[in-house]
């Protein structure tokens, strides 16, 4: 059975155009939130971090600090 767009639980809102970041795994959760997982390995996002709280990675290839 298929059920039309109409039919289906639940919305969507957009609060941000850009969240600055490329999703590697998105998930919804039962809390009307999602987490979204951000790559490391394709250069620096656009999300900014409270200052000390960014990723230092001497191997790293592509991008040693975000």
């Amino acid at each position: 059975m298929a059920l039309a767009s109409a039919q289906l639980p639940g919305t969507w809102e957009l609060l941000v155009l850009n969240a600055g970041i490329a999703s590697m795994h998105t998930a919804v959760t039962r809390f009307n939130t999602v987490v979204l997982l951000d790559r490391t390995n394709i250069g620096p996002s656009r999300k900014m971090l409270p200052k000390g709280h960014c990723r230092y990675d001497s191997k790293d290839v592509a991008l040693k600090h975000d």
